[in-house]
């Protein structure tokens, strides 16, 4: 008869505070402007977020607004005070809606801007098309604390079909 040997357990492991993401990016042009792709997405595996920004299709000006958003987001995330064991699961809400209202503002911003640098350099009969620049935002955070369990926070702003 075999003998069987015991073999030792494995030692209990601290789960870290975010796992490797493995992710992957498609994204296809709009048949209306295929030479320009008006999509964004932001992936921050050190702080657990990731993002898609879609430009708001027919929209001038959408591919800098979603790229815009997605910056805004980065920048902001390296000044983030992560969230920690003794803060409640709401701080990951209150977090993406603090990251979303900077994207806001930046994209606002960016409107200002292209506003003074290209829309008064417009024939007058182009200036009644000009739209100012708009980006959809579909955002998640997950966030594993020391206990073991994990919370996932997703907000959105705009029509993201």
């Amino acid at each position: 008869m075999p003998r069987r040997e015991s073999v030792p357990e494995p030692a209990p492991q601290t789960p870290e505070r975010h796992e490797t993401w493995e992710w992957s990016v498609r994204s296809i042009t709009s048949e209306t402007h295929p030479n320009r792709n008006e999509d964004a997405v932001l992936v921050d595996s050190e702080h657990g977020v990731a993002g898609v920004f879609d430009g708001m299709g027919g929209h001038a000006y959408g591919d800098e607004a979603s790229r815009a958003a997605a910056a805004a987001i980065q920048r902001a995330l390296i000044a983030w005070e992560p969230v920690t064991d003794e803060d409640d699961s709401s701080i990951l809400r209150e977090s993406l809606a603090n990251l979303l209202r900077g994207a806001h503002r930046r994209v606002l911003d960016l409107g200002d801007e292209l506003y003074r640098e290209r829309y008064q350099k417009l024939p007058e009969n182009e200036k009644k098309a000009y739209r100012a620049p708009q980006t959809t935002a579909v955002m998640a955070m997950v966030h594993r604390f020391s206990d073991g369990h994990s919370v996932l926070a997703v907000a959105h702003a705009g029509d993201s079909r």
